[in-house]
Protein backbone atom coordinates (compact mmCIF):
# COMPACT_ATOMS: atom_id res chain seq x y z
CA UNK A 1 0.00 0.00 0.00
CA UNK A 2 0.90 3.44 -0.88
CA UNK A 3 0.41 4.35 2.67
CA UNK A 4 2.81 2.27 4.17
CA UNK A 5 5.57 3.63 2.08
CA UNK A 6 4.59 7.12 2.95
CA UNK A 7 4.77 6.05 6.83
CA UNK A 8 7.81 4.54 6.12
CA UNK A 9 9.65 6.90 4.47
CA UNK A 10 8.76 9.62 6.77
CA UNK A 11 10.27 7.66 9.79
CA UNK A 12 13.83 7.21 7.55
CA UNK A 13 13.54 10.67 7.66
CA UNK A 14 13.05 11.24 11.07
CA UNK A 15 15.96 9.04 12.03
CA UNK A 16 17.90 12.25 10.26
CA UNK A 17 16.43 14.70 11.71
CA UNK A 18 18.05 17.32 14.28
CA UNK A 19 18.47 16.73 17.97
CA UNK A 20 15.63 18.90 19.96
CA UNK A 21 16.37 21.56 22.40
CA UNK A 22 15.78 21.15 26.04
CA UNK A 23 14.52 24.73 26.41
CA UNK A 24 11.22 24.45 28.19
CA UNK A 25 8.46 26.52 27.36
CA UNK A 26 6.71 28.43 30.25
CA UNK A 27 2.99 29.61 30.11
CA UNK A 28 2.03 32.54 28.45
CA UNK A 29 -1.58 33.72 29.81
CA UNK A 30 -2.35 35.89 26.97
CA UNK A 31 -1.82 33.39 24.34
CA UNK A 32 -4.76 30.38 23.70
CA UNK A 33 -3.91 26.70 25.42
CA UNK A 34 -3.40 25.85 21.63
CA UNK A 35 -0.92 28.08 21.16
CA UNK A 36 1.15 27.54 24.18
CA UNK A 37 1.20 23.86 23.52
CA UNK A 38 2.00 24.81 20.01
CA UNK A 39 5.13 26.83 21.46
CA UNK A 40 6.23 24.22 23.81
CA UNK A 41 6.28 22.12 21.14
CA UNK A 42 8.30 23.67 19.25
CA UNK A 43 6.46 24.46 15.80
CA UNK A 44 4.42 27.44 16.27
CA UNK A 45 5.65 28.56 13.09
CA UNK A 46 3.22 30.89 11.61
CA UNK A 47 0.45 30.39 13.69
CA UNK A 48 -1.31 33.42 15.75
CA UNK A 49 -4.28 33.90 17.81
CA UNK A 50 -7.62 35.29 16.50
CA UNK A 51 -9.17 38.03 18.82
CA UNK A 52 -13.33 36.66 19.38
CA UNK A 53 -15.67 38.59 21.13
CA UNK A 54 -15.40 38.20 25.29
CA UNK A 55 -19.00 36.86 25.77
CA UNK A 56 -18.39 34.21 23.22
CA UNK A 57 -15.10 32.61 24.19
CA UNK A 58 -16.61 29.99 26.39
CA UNK A 59 -19.29 28.86 24.17
CA UNK A 60 -16.71 28.22 21.14
CA UNK A 61 -14.36 26.54 23.52
CA UNK A 62 -16.91 24.21 25.07
CA UNK A 63 -19.06 23.63 22.24
CA UNK A 64 -19.58 19.87 21.16
CA UNK A 65 -19.12 18.52 17.66
CA UNK A 66 -17.17 20.41 15.19
CA UNK A 67 -19.63 23.08 14.59
CA UNK A 68 -16.97 26.26 15.11
CA UNK A 69 -14.24 24.39 13.14
CA UNK A 70 -17.10 24.09 9.71
CA UNK A 71 -18.23 27.41 10.66
CA UNK A 72 -14.24 28.86 10.99
CA UNK A 73 -13.83 26.84 7.72
CA UNK A 74 -16.63 28.78 5.69
CA UNK A 75 -19.11 26.09 6.07
CA UNK A 76 -22.77 27.11 7.41
CA UNK A 77 -22.60 25.19 11.05
CA UNK A 78 -24.45 27.05 13.72
CA UNK A 79 -22.83 27.05 17.49
CA UNK A 80 -24.53 26.96 20.59
CA UNK A 81 -24.48 30.15 22.34
CA UNK A 82 -23.32 32.43 19.47
CA UNK A 83 -26.03 34.66 17.42
CA UNK A 84 -25.53 35.00 13.58
CA UNK A 85 -24.43 38.97 14.35
CA UNK A 86 -21.91 37.37 16.62
CA UNK A 87 -20.63 34.93 14.35
CA UNK A 88 -20.59 37.70 11.51
CA UNK A 89 -17.80 39.46 14.26
CA UNK A 90 -15.27 36.95 14.17
CA UNK A 91 -12.36 37.09 12.07
CA UNK A 92 -12.09 33.95 10.89
CA UNK A 93 -9.86 35.26 7.78
CA UNK A 94 -7.32 35.26 9.93
CA UNK A 95 -6.45 31.53 9.98
CA UNK A 96 -7.28 30.77 6.37
CA UNK A 97 -3.37 31.19 5.51
CA UNK A 98 -0.97 28.56 3.92
CA UNK A 99 1.63 28.03 6.80
CA UNK A 100 5.10 27.34 5.67
CA UNK A 101 7.50 24.84 7.27
CA UNK A 102 6.61 22.90 10.62
CA UNK A 103 3.09 24.74 11.07
CA UNK A 104 1.68 23.35 7.49
CA UNK A 105 1.61 19.41 8.23
CA UNK A 106 -0.37 17.06 10.18
CA UNK A 107 1.92 16.40 13.58
CA UNK A 108 1.52 14.54 16.60
CA UNK A 109 3.83 14.67 19.79
CA UNK A 110 3.93 13.35 22.99
CA UNK A 111 5.83 13.59 26.50
CA UNK A 112 6.62 10.48 27.58
CA UNK A 113 6.72 9.23 31.30
CA UNK A 114 9.90 7.72 31.99
CA UNK A 115 7.82 4.91 34.20
CA UNK A 116 5.65 4.21 30.39
CA UNK A 117 8.54 4.63 28.18
CA UNK A 118 10.31 1.94 29.44
CA UNK A 119 13.43 0.72 27.12
CA UNK A 120 11.56 1.58 24.54
CA UNK A 121 9.71 4.80 23.93
CA UNK A 122 8.42 4.29 20.39
CA UNK A 123 6.70 0.82 21.14
CA UNK A 124 4.99 1.93 24.44
CA UNK A 125 3.69 5.41 22.33
CA UNK A 126 2.72 2.80 19.11
CA UNK A 127 1.09 0.66 22.12
CA UNK A 128 -1.11 3.35 23.50
CA UNK A 129 -2.14 5.18 19.80
CA UNK A 130 -3.39 2.06 18.59
CA UNK A 131 -5.39 0.99 21.77
CA UNK A 132 -6.72 4.29 21.88
CA UNK A 133 -7.81 4.41 18.13
CA UNK A 134 -9.37 0.49 18.52
CA UNK A 135 -11.57 1.92 20.63
CA UNK A 136 -12.69 5.20 19.01
CA UNK A 137 -13.37 3.08 15.57
CA UNK A 138 -15.33 0.40 17.79
CA UNK A 139 -17.40 3.54 19.59
CA UNK A 140 -18.05 4.63 15.77
CA UNK A 141 -19.36 1.54 14.80
CA UNK A 142 -16.41 0.22 12.84
CA UNK A 143 -14.63 -3.33 13.27
CA UNK A 144 -10.79 -2.66 14.14
CA UNK A 145 -7.71 -4.11 12.38
CA UNK A 146 -4.18 -3.26 13.90
CA UNK A 147 -1.74 -4.06 11.70
CA UNK A 148 2.50 -3.49 12.30
CA UNK A 149 4.24 -3.70 8.94
CA UNK A 150 8.22 -4.12 10.15
CA UNK A 151 8.20 -2.01 13.73
CA UNK A 152 6.31 0.20 15.66
CA UNK A 153 7.89 3.25 13.84
CA UNK A 154 4.94 2.61 10.92
CA UNK A 155 1.46 1.08 11.96
CA UNK A 156 -1.94 1.60 11.13
CA UNK A 157 -5.68 0.51 11.98
CA UNK A 158 -8.00 -0.51 8.89
CA UNK A 159 -11.79 -0.11 10.07
CA UNK A 160 -14.01 -2.00 8.88
CA UNK A 161 -18.13 -1.80 8.52
CA UNK A 162 -21.09 -4.09 6.69
CA UNK A 163 -22.39 -1.93 4.30
CA UNK A 164 -20.53 0.77 4.37
CA UNK A 165 -19.98 1.24 0.03
CA UNK A 166 -16.27 2.62 1.27
CA UNK A 167 -15.53 1.23 4.76
CA UNK A 168 -16.76 -2.70 4.15
CA UNK A 169 -14.47 -5.47 4.26
CA UNK A 170 -13.27 -6.13 0.69
CA UNK A 171 -13.17 -2.59 -0.15
CA UNK A 172 -10.74 -1.24 -3.09
CA UNK A 173 -10.69 1.55 -0.71
CA UNK A 174 -9.04 1.32 3.03
CA UNK A 175 -10.71 3.52 6.05
CA UNK A 176 -7.61 4.14 8.65
CA UNK A 177 -5.59 5.92 10.53
CA UNK A 178 -2.16 5.58 10.52
CA UNK A 179 0.97 6.89 12.51
CA UNK A 180 4.63 7.29 11.93
CA UNK A 181 6.84 7.70 15.14
CA UNK A 182 10.29 8.50 14.68
CA UNK A 183 12.78 8.65 17.77
CA UNK A 184 12.34 10.29 20.90
CA UNK A 185 14.44 13.16 22.36
CA UNK A 186 15.85 12.98 26.12
CA UNK A 187 14.39 15.64 28.14
CA UNK A 188 15.73 16.55 31.19
CA UNK A 189 12.36 18.33 32.11
CA UNK A 190 9.13 19.07 30.59
CA UNK A 191 6.86 22.09 30.17
CA UNK A 192 4.78 21.69 33.39
CA UNK A 193 1.34 22.37 31.74
CA UNK A 194 1.48 19.93 28.77
CA UNK A 195 0.15 17.22 31.15
CA UNK A 196 2.84 15.10 32.04
CA UNK A 197 4.93 14.37 35.43
CA UNK A 198 8.88 13.04 35.15
CA UNK A 199 8.68 12.90 31.39
CA UNK A 200 11.99 12.20 29.59
CA UNK A 201 10.98 11.24 25.99
CA UNK A 202 9.84 14.07 24.23
CA UNK A 203 8.47 12.75 20.52
CA UNK A 204 9.17 16.06 18.40
CA UNK A 205 7.55 17.55 15.66
CA UNK A 206 10.05 20.08 14.76
CA UNK A 207 11.17 20.17 10.96
CA UNK A 208 12.59 17.32 9.45
CA UNK A 209 12.37 15.32 12.19
CA UNK A 210 8.33 14.56 13.46
CA UNK A 211 5.80 11.62 14.24
CA UNK A 212 3.01 12.14 12.46
CA UNK A 213 -0.37 10.65 11.76
CA UNK A 214 -1.85 10.89 8.61
CA UNK A 215 -5.38 8.69 6.73
CA UNK A 216 -5.45 7.20 3.49
CA UNK A 217 -5.38 9.92 0.85
CA UNK A 218 -6.81 7.60 -1.65
CA UNK A 219 -10.25 7.67 0.69
CA UNK A 220 -12.10 10.50 1.44
CA UNK A 221 -15.87 9.62 2.91
CA UNK A 222 -15.93 9.55 6.43
CA UNK A 223 -14.85 12.07 8.96
CA UNK A 224 -11.63 12.11 9.61
CA UNK A 225 -11.59 14.40 12.40
CA UNK A 226 -14.26 12.83 14.43
CA UNK A 227 -12.21 9.62 14.51
CA UNK A 228 -8.86 11.71 15.68
CA UNK A 229 -10.92 13.72 18.33
CA UNK A 230 -12.47 10.10 19.26
CA UNK A 231 -9.28 8.65 19.21
CA UNK A 232 -7.89 11.45 21.36
CA UNK A 233 -10.68 10.85 24.21
CA UNK A 234 -8.62 7.70 25.14
CA UNK A 235 -5.08 9.09 25.47
CA UNK A 236 -3.21 10.21 28.04
CA UNK A 237 -3.20 14.11 28.79
CA UNK A 238 0.45 14.03 27.50
CA UNK A 239 -0.46 13.13 23.74
CA UNK A 240 -1.51 15.90 20.80
CA UNK A 241 -2.30 15.99 17.73
CA UNK A 242 -2.08 18.77 15.83
CA UNK A 243 -4.71 19.52 12.60
CA UNK A 244 -2.92 22.08 9.92
CA UNK A 245 -5.05 23.61 7.59
CA UNK A 246 -6.85 22.10 5.00
CA UNK A 247 -5.41 18.73 5.79
CA UNK A 248 -8.21 16.76 7.02
CA UNK A 249 -11.53 15.91 5.89
CA UNK A 250 -15.20 16.31 7.59
CA UNK A 251 -16.30 14.28 4.38
CA UNK A 252 -16.13 13.80 0.72
CA UNK A 253 -15.83 17.26 0.20
CA UNK A 254 -15.42 19.39 2.95
CA UNK A 255 -11.95 20.00 4.46
CA UNK A 256 -11.31 21.71 7.67
CA UNK A 257 -9.88 25.21 6.86
CA UNK A 258 -8.17 26.12 10.07
CA UNK A 259 -5.47 25.09 12.16
CA UNK A 260 -6.39 23.20 15.68
CA UNK A 261 -4.67 21.48 18.48
CA UNK A 262 -6.64 17.73 19.34
CA UNK A 263 -6.43 16.51 22.99
CA UNK A 264 -8.46 14.67 24.90
CA UNK A 265 -11.47 14.14 22.91
CA UNK A 266 -11.24 18.28 22.90
CA UNK A 267 -10.60 20.70 19.75
CA UNK A 268 -8.39 23.37 21.09
CA UNK A 269 -8.80 26.65 18.98
CA UNK A 270 -6.07 29.45 18.40
CA UNK A 271 -8.82 31.84 19.70
CA UNK A 272 -8.63 34.66 22.32
CA UNK A 273 -11.10 36.92 24.07
CA UNK A 274 -10.60 40.33 22.60
CA UNK A 275 -9.29 43.26 24.37
CA UNK A 276 -10.97 45.39 25.43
Amino acid sequence: MNIIRFIMAGCIMGMLGACASNTVATYEPDNSDALNIMHAAGIDSNLKDTEVPKDTISSITDSAGYGFAMAASGYKAPIPGVSSSQMAGMNFTAWLFSPTADSARNSLFAWVPKDIAGDNAIDSLADILLEAASKAAKELGYDPEISIPKNKTGTYLLMTRPGDEYCEKGSKYSCMIAFGLREAQKLKEAPDFVGTVGANSFFDPSERSYSFFTFNKEYVGFNELELLVTTSKHLPKWVYFYVAPKNVRFNELDKMKIPAVVNQGKLLYFVKPASS
